[in-house]
């Protein structure tokens, strides 16, 4: 018989699919009442805001990182650009395989 220790994750994933579901539920209920999709947006990241930014405050607050120019500077490129550094090289990977059908098709193009 398992304990209640290996439950544990099984209980987890069931209640987090549960308050997911129940999400999607009340999404699709407001926008057949006629709310706005945008309007929806921005309430869902502006309720998720207020919820994370003091979890985020109280638990990260002993291990902060320094606000140096290269950070800001960074975060400043990353803003203006939508782009992450680490989405740039996967984005460059990901165009590989593009790139050899591309060339494959056009190959066979020319036969």
């Amino acid at each position: 018989m398992a304990g209640s220790g290996d439950l544990l994750p099984v209980v987890g994933m069931v209640s987090f699919q549960v308050v997911f579901a129940g999400l999607n539920l009340f999404y699709k209920l407001a926008v057949s009442d006629g709310m706005d999709l945008r309007v929806l947006v921005a309430y869902r990241y502006m309720f998720a805001s207020a919820f994370n930014a003091p979890l985020a405050y109280f638990v990260e607050r002993k291990n902060r990182t320094e606000l140096t120019r290269r950070v800001l500077v960074l975060s400043f490129m990353c803003g203006l650009t939508g782009w992450a550094p680490d989405q740039i090289s996967s984005a460059a990977h990901s165009t590989d395989n593009a790139i050899s059908s591309i060339w494959g098709v056009s190959c066979n193009a020319m036969q």
